[in-house]
């Protein structure tokens, strides 16, 4: 898949066939690189489809949530940088290098590489040392989402009360995302 990628331009007269070989063949790489040319030029490609009866957008299923994450995608770099929380928009290539440091498979399809990465995710754990309170300071285990990005709990006893403290990140306009521990 990435040598076909790498020496196969994507153009107006190729992009639907591509595609459809790339949906057929589960080739995610491939998917990513024609979405995010219809994503740059969808004004060209709209004209090319509706002035030529040749080409037909072969049928697919995943077409649209292809594309509407590689235009997510393009905003999101537009105004920041991507800080890898947001799994549904994250790069295929982005997802397989997080599953190869944990030394895991990096094939399939981008549900396939997000499934695995959400259940890694959900396995690992935070821990938090150097807090201004000992009780603050452990292991913080994994309790879903919170704004797009992994969110942590710990149970503790804390003042002769049952509490749970909360890891999670918050990100302001303007700003780069911070962790916050809450009570």
């Amino acid at each position: 898949e990435g040598w076909y990628m790498e020496s196969t331009p994507i153009e107006l007269d190729n992009f639907a066939e591509n595609f459809y070989l790339s949906d057929t063949k589960k080739c995610a790489l491939l998917k990513e690189k024609i979405m995010a040319y219809l994503v740059e030029n969808e004004e060209d490609a709209l004209r090319h489809l509706s002035l030529s009866k040749k080409q037909s957008v072969p049928q697919s299923e995943s077409m649209l949530t292809d594309f509407l994450t590689a235009s997510a995608r393009r905003k999101r770099k537009r105004n920041e940088k991507d800080h890898g929380y947001e799994l549904s928009t994250i790069s295929v290539s982005a997802l397989r290098r997080e599953l190869d440091q944990r030394g895991l498979g990096v094939d399939g399809t981008r549900e396939i590489l997000i499934s695995a990465l959400e259940k890694c995710y959900d396995a690992e754990g935070a821990i938090v040392e150097g807090a201004g309170t000992p009780k603050v300071n452990g292991l913080y285990k994994r309790a879903g989402t919170f704004h797009g990005a992994p969110k942590y709990v710990k149970s503790e006893v804390y003042d002769g009360n049952d509490v749970e403290f909360t890891l999670s990140r918050l990100q302001y306009t303007h700003h780069s995302p911070t962790w916050y521990i809450s009570v």
